[in-house]
């Protein structure tokens, strides 16, 4: 195999984060505002979900909810949010349009972890998404386990990014990932993906 390499090309295989990116005030009223909104509960792969644990043998525990709109009280939320897309965007270069799939999730104790994947497919949505973001909404001390862990792809072994309280995590979407097994509480967190033109 011939690799190509060129010295003036983005590193695209980058982990962008941003240490306490939103403030605590702003990460419990989107909380609030998250948890009256309709969710599905996912336990496990996309063939056990909705599905008890005694059914399930891939359980893994967690509440999805949609956001499919940010009220006017989080404007600020959403600007501050565009704002880090831009800076982390300076080093992917990719062609950005829109924010979509944004969800608030509460994962609790389950047998297994969100095992590795990417965030791209082939198929609409999932052919747009070229970078994925990750807020950590509460205090790590409040659950065990639940961490992401991201494969970089060039042979330097797992990055695990810092999970403070609202840091923000960027990365690729065609890069592999996952979230370890939450042992002990309840990990909260807001996921989503900005999307552009398909890879050609």
């Amino acid at each position: 195999m011939i690799y190509l390499s060129n010295s003036n090309f983005t590193n695209q295989e980058d982990i962008q984060y941003f240490f306490n990116a939103f403030d605590s005030s702003k990460l419990n009223f989107l909380e609030k505002y998250c948890t009256t909104l309709n969710y599905n509960i996912q336990n496990g792969n996309f063939n056990y979900n909705n599905k008890t644990e005694e059914e399930n043998p891939e359980y893994i525990n967690r509440k999805v909810y949609s956001i499919n709109h940010i009220p006017e009280e989080l404007n600020g939320f959403q600007e501050e949010l565009e704002n880090y897309i831009k800076i982390a965007n300076k080093t992917y270069n990719f062609s950005l349009d829109y924010i979509l799939d944004l969800a608030y999730i509460e994962t609790y104790e389950g047998k297994h972890p969100l095992d590795w994947h990417t965030d791209i497919g082939s198929r609409y949505p999932w052919n747009k998404r070229k970078l994925s973001f990750s807020i950590i909404v509460n205090d790590p001390k409040e659950y065990e386990g639940g961490i992401l862990e991201i494969n970089n792809g060039s042979g330097n072994g797992i990055i695990v990014p810092p999970n403070n309280k609202g840091s923000l995590i960027f990365f690729p979407s065609f890069m592999l990932h996952r979230v370890t097994t939450v042992t002990k509480g309840v990990r909260k967190s807001i996921v989503g993906f900005i999307g552009g033109e398909p890879y050609r």
